[in-house]
């Protein structure tokens, strides 16, 4: 569902979406912050990329190999704004 938001470039119902998560009582997980990770690189909101991150950090998530390709977009992205 999470990723349904994201794809439709819907990170209000993203952000909505992972609240929820967390009320119901689930701890969100690397995939979890991963796609709200990729859905606001994809927006170009690259301050919201580095509190997701940030969260994901201090809430004892270590960053795995293949969360490289978010940094990847984000520095693809960062990039672009700097081209811009």
């Amino acid at each position: 569902m999470l990723s349904a938001y994201v794809n439709a470039s819907d990170m209000e119902g993203a952000e909505k979406f992972f609240k929820r998560i967390k009320v119901d009582g689930f701890e969100p997980n690397v995939v979890t912050y991963g796609t709200m990770i990729k859905g606001y690189a994809k927006a170009d909101d690259l301050d919201k990329v580095m509190e997701v991150y940030e969260k994901m950090r201090l809430s004892g998530i270590s960053e795995p190999n293949h969360l490289n390709n978010y940094h990847g977009c984000f520095w693809e992205v960062q990039g672009f704004r700097e081209r811009s």
